[in-house]
């Protein structure tokens, strides 16, 4: 009776240092996970002032996801951003502006290695007015808290068409049946078909994608000029870094998208 007892005592103490270790490992873990940014709507938040110092690259819209490229030192944990808009709607000339105020809350990370982070986070967590996303002159100025002249300044680009409900325009919604033709872009080196990017016109306007995926199913490869008629999803970029080099995508507010049915039709 006794032998079993000291059996039991030891079984025990095996699966407690066990779910020790896991909890410590688990712990490890979280210092590796990815840095992340937050969209707050706040009037009388207050960014820190011991902020480390960052740089604003890039930004832009990838369905309902806005996404800001940084760089920053560091590398030894994750790092947190917040993005804060007060509620105000601007006026600038025939401009409405949404000003967001970026800030850098990890000031701890005795790094020094240049560390390029691409955060993304839902812009509709801001709850703007639907009303106010539909304004054709709307645009979004981007600040660095930390240095005043390090700023963005882009069009607000909505991710509703005439074809689904601006409540389904999540990453992932299938838009189906849209003419598009292939044309040669300047840069070469965005998504999967290199300087082979989209244009159409399917909902009044001309709009401009980037492949960057597609099914595998499709055995499709682009030329200049090729019209097809394609199904596709909005897809979050795989590298935004890239987009930084690529003048022409901001200049034609171009989308990536992953296509899920190709058919040419020349």
């Amino acid at each position: 009776m006794k032998r079993n007892f000291f059996l039991l005592l030891a079984l025990c103490l095996t699966v407690l240092i066990s779910c020790n270790k896991e909890s410590n490992d688990s712990a490890v873990q979280t210092t590796t996970q990815e840095s992340s940014m937050t969209l707050l709507k706040s009037a009388t938040a207050t960014n820190q002032t011991d902020q480390a110092a960052f740089t604003i690259n890039s930004g832009g819209f990838a369905g309902e996801y806005l996404y800001i490229s940084l760089s920053h030192l560091g590398k030894t944990k994750p790092h947190q951003f917040n993005v804060i808009w007060d509620g105000v709607l601007k006026t600038e000339d025939e401009k409405t502006v949404i000003e967001l105020s970026v800030s850098h809350l990890t000031n701890d990370d005795p790094g020094t290695t240049m560390v390029n982070d691409s955060l993304i986070a839902r812009f509709n967590s801001l709850n703007i007015e639907a009303t106010e996303l539909e304004n054709p002159n709307l645009w979004i100025r981007v600040i660095n808290t930390t240095d005043a002249s390090n700023t963005l300044f882009f069009k607000y680009q909505s991710y509703s068409t005439t074809v689904r409900s601006p409540a389904a325009g999540s990453p992932g919604y299938p838009i189906t049946g849209i003419e598009m033709k292939v044309f040669k872009a300047e840069c070469d080196n965005l998504g999967i078909w290199g300087d082979l990017w989209l244009s159409s016109t399917y909902d009044g306007t001309t709009k401009y994608f980037v492949v960057d995926d597609k099914a595998a199913s499709i055995d499709y490869t682009p030329e200049e000029n090729d019209r097809l008629i394609i199904d596709f999803e909005y897809f979050y970029p795989n590298d935004t870094i890239k987009m930084e080099a690529c003048r022409q995508w901001y200049d034609l507010n171009a989308r990536t998208i992953k296509i899920t049915k190709l058919q040419a039709i020349n």
